[in-house]
């Protein structure tokens, strides 16, 4: 959608293609914006949880070669206590080292002293770095908001970096109560979490072609 209205491209496909159109909405923070303006979109909540946090929690940026077996392990096991479970195979974490090291990402480390109890990984591309992957020790959730101050750390450094665009990924929003799964709900307060740090919401259609998978 380009104000409010198809793109030539998706109108072309909807016209003289057999496709199929699925809409979805993403949360974007514009990092053309002002610090001070961007700081003043985020809600109440979160410049109070950024500005208190803890004295002996420090954030540490990752980039490049400065990654290491250590840190994706530590990664890794503190995405597997949160969720309970494991959630990606192997393959996926070798991939993101990767990324890091070739500057297609970054990782901000939460360190209590010299303990690692939060990781939240970010990729970068073109104009755009999007939030991708993060994992945190729950136990500190009571004390403080973790992920808003790397999150905060995060916007920072793609404005510093030149990116035009944060990209909160899509909104998965649920209007009806009667369809509020614990997975929709959870998805829901993600969706909310994201967008009370100043995002728009901009539409998109995803043109999937006849007979592709």
């Amino acid at each position: 959608l380009i104000s409010g209205k198809l793109s030539l491209l998706t109108s072309f496909a909807i016209k003289y293609v057999e496709c199929k159109l699925e809409p979805c909405i993403y949360q974007f923070i514009d990092l053309r914006l002002s610090q001070e303006k961007l700081w003043r979109n985020l809600s109440e909540t979160k410049r109070q949880a950024i500005s208190k946090n803890p004295l002996s929690i420090r954030y540490k940026t990752i980039s490049g070669l400065q990654v290491s077996d250590e840190i994706i392990s530590g990664f890794k096991e503190c995405h597997m206590k949160a969720s309970g479970r494991k959630t990606r195979p192997d393959s996926t974490w070798n991939v993101i080292k990767k990324m890091i090291q070739e500057n297609a990402g970054f990782l901000i480390q939460a360190l209590d002293g010299q303990n690692a109890i939060g990781y939240y990984f970010f990729t970068t591309e073109l104009s755009c770095c999007t939030y991708a992957i993060s994992a945190s020790d729950r136990s500190y959730h009571a004390v403080t908001d973790l992920t808003a101050k790397a999150l905060w750390e995060a916007i920072l450094i793609a404005k510093s970096r030149g990116y035009l665009w944060f990209d909160c990924s899509e909104t998965n929003y649920s209007y009806q109560k009667n369809e509020m799964t614990e997975d929709k709900k959870k998805k829901h307060n993600i969706s909310l979490y994201k967008h009370s740090f100043g995002c728009q919401e901009i539409g998109f259609f995803t043109v999937k072609l006849s007979g592709a998978s």
